[in-house]
């Protein structure tokens, strides 16, 4: 009988540790880049960076999309005039889980 309630107590503690395991989501974070345009660019501009990337953040979280880090950089010459479609020299990289890459590929970023 002792040994019967200690195989039980074993089954009930081993089932619960792969419940909880099975449970834990694991997600695979991959980079993506968009090219910032002059006046194209959907979400709320600002010459701050910082409050740039929350902007952009908050852009596609309305859109599902959960934006883990983010940085603004220029490693591009700028074309030539201010036209909205032309791009300004600074990109936006962005850390996404991997489930979420074809959804920014919509949006236009680009690993």
């Amino acid at each position: 009988m002792f040994k019967w309630r200690i195989f039980v107590l074993c089954l009930c503690i081993a089932t619960g540790l792969m419940l909880a395991f099975a449970c834990t989501k694991s997600y695979t974070y991959t980079w993506m880049y968009y090219d910032e345009t002059y006046c194209n660019d959907p979400w709320r501009y600002s010459s701050n960076d910082e409050t740039l990337k929350n902007n952009f953040a908050a852009y596609y979280k309305s859109r599902g999309v959960t934006v883990y880090e983010s940085e603004i950089f220029i490693d591009r010459t700028p074309e030539s005039n201010n036209d909205c479609a032309h791009k300004t020299g600074r990109r936006f990289k962005c850390k996404i889980t991997q489930d979420h890459v074809n959804d920014m590929k919509s949006f236009g970023l680009y690993q």
